[in-house]
């Protein structure tokens, strides 16, 4: 079920957020990749999007999606996005994972300061979603994994050719 958490016509702002079954989840899936969000996007009406860990509710192990809706968004916002991806800010319990309280604190700041984080958080310009096919999935652009570095192949046959045999 998408539900809308806030909506406060004075201010222009809606939270809507799914903790949906399978088919509720394919549909936001799909409105966040291509859908509506094409429209909400061109129309600056998108705030952000804020990817939840997996298995936080009980009806679904899927992760939670959370979508600012602001139509009134201020001029130094125009045209540009907050994808957050909270994924890793959890503690495994018994049965569900909780959200950490470090995750919570770390979604408020990057929010009031509307920044880029790495491994957190990136503020994306209307271009990007436009290259992106509109596709608002925080984890299209906020990579959590950890960067391999990668020797070159010039550096590797040196320390072969110097490395005692055995």
């Amino acid at each position: 079920m998408i539900v809308p958490v806030i909506s406060d016509p004075g201010t222009g702002r809606s939270i809507y957020y799914s903790k949906s079954n399978l088919l509720e989840l394919a549909a936001m899936s799909y409105w966040l990749s291509v859908g509506l969000s094409k429209v909400f996007v061109e129309r600056d009406r998108v705030e952000g999007v804020i990817l939840l860990p997996e298995n936080l509710f009980y009806n679904t192990t899927a992760p939670g999606v959370v979508i600012l809706l602001n139509r009134l968004k201020p001029l130094n916002r125009k045209g540009e996005f907050l994808l957050i991806n909270a994924a890793d800010y959890f503690v495994k319990g018994d049965p569900k994972n909780i959200l950490t309280q470090e995750g919570i604190k770390a979604v408020d700041e990057v929010y009031r300061n509307w920044e880029t984080r790495e491994k957190l958080s990136k503020v994306v310009k209307l271009e990007e979603l436009r290259e992106a096919d509109y596709n608002l999935s925080p984890s299209q652009f906020v990579d959590v994994s950890d960067k391999v570095v990668h020797r070159s192949i010039e550096d590797i046959l040196t320390d072969l050719a110097v490395a005692p045999d055995f």
